[in-house]
């Protein structure tokens, strides 16, 4: 794969777009709790991105063999892991129906929807094998240079897409009644219990 700016800027945003668990969580949370709490929460992601693209750029190969060894292991960890806090956000939503939900209402400050995107995407155990497949087919070598900047590009590019996401997503949000509101956190509870089934 040849390096050119074409190429990460392409996949960061095609990387906004994957739509696992964090995707869905972020349009909820730029709908429900506004801009800045999503901002918050795609900071917790992309910092999980980071934390995964550092180890691939340490140590690739062992990563890969790790993968390779404990694949099952991971993937039941992780699946189990989303699909415990789908049936865990069912749960809130539920008891949410006997009272009032606020909209813009940040429970747990935005520290805690940072470390909420963090762990999401960190217990997502594709996301980490994407990254090692894509520092894999990068071809950098020992050229330290390229891979850093290489991902500084793909990583500008998807946080830049999600800015474009979470205003969209926001403009919509005084369309929002309790009733749709209720709607969509049961919607993406769905999506994060189906998504750690089908890991699992």
């Amino acid at each position: 794969m040849d390096f050119n700016y074409f190429i990460p800027v392409g996949l960061g945003i095609a990387s906004a777009f994957y739509l696992g668990p964090a995707f869905w969580v972020l349009i909820e949370t730029s709908l429900t709790k506004g801009v800045r709490a999503a901002l918050a929460f795609d900071l917790g992601v992309i910092v999980a991105d980071v934390a995964f693209i550092t180890v691939c750029y340490f140590g690739l190969s062992k990563t890969e063999r790790l993968v390779e060894d404990n694949s099952q292991a991971l993937f039941i960890l992780g699946g189990a892991a989303l699909f415990v806090y789908g049936i865990v956000s069912w749960i809130k939503r539920d008891n949410e129906e006997k009272k009032e939900i606020l909209i813009n209402d940040v429970k747990g400050g935005y520290f805690g929807l940072a470390i909420k995107g963090f762990l999401l995407s960190f217990m997502n155990i594709m996301v980490f094998l994407y990254w090692i497949m894509v520092a894999t087919s990068i071809n950098a070598g020992n050229n330290s240079l390229k891979f850093i900047t290489f991902f500084f590009i793909v990583i500008a590019s998807y946080f830049i897409t999600d800015l474009f996401k979470i205003a969209f997503a926001n403009r919509f949000s005084s369309l929002l009644t309790i009733k749709r509101i209720k709607s969509i956190k049961s919607v993406i509870a769905i999506i994060l219990i189906v998504f750690g089934f089908v890991l699992v």
